[in-house]
């Protein structure tokens, strides 16, 4: 990260600065994001099992604290990369988005899966991953 760029914990204080917010308000905001960050930590860990890249596995409680400390992001974010994917977070899982590193071309998150299964070799259906 250069610099100059905030992290994702500076954007929210700065966005949510001037209110207070319990954190059933703060999951109502950014719930989704949570839990598709958890969901992409089980995915790649088990698609990753014994690989280069593999990252842990996070629980929705375990993200929840991403908030205050981006390591799982990063963590997510480098699982992505080993398979040839930038994945570029926003606190709003509409604007969350997957690239290919080789041709740059945008990628759904479920594209983005099945990409990421045709390069390791690797297919798996949701409940093999999501426990």
């Amino acid at each position: 990260m250069a610099a100059n760029e905030k992290t994702n914990t500076e954007i929210m204080k700065e966005k949510f600065a001037d209110k207070e917010m319990s954190m059933e308000q703060l999951e109502n905001v950014a719930g989704g994001v949570i839990k598709e960050l958890s969901e992409d930590s089980q995915f790649l860990n088990t698609l990753l099992q014994g690989r280069p890249g593999q990252c842990k596995r996070y629980s929705v409680k375990e993200c929840r604290g991403f908030f205050y400390n981006h390591d799982v992001e990063e963590e997510v974010n480098k699982a992505w990369d080993s398979i040839g994917i930038t994945y570029k977070f926003s606190f709003n899982a509409s604007e969350s988005s997957y690239f290919r590193k080789d041709n740059g071309r945008k990628l759904t998150r479920e594209e983005a899966m099945n990409y990421a299964q045709d390069v390791v070799g690797k297919h798996m259906s949701s409940a093999e991953w999501c426990y």
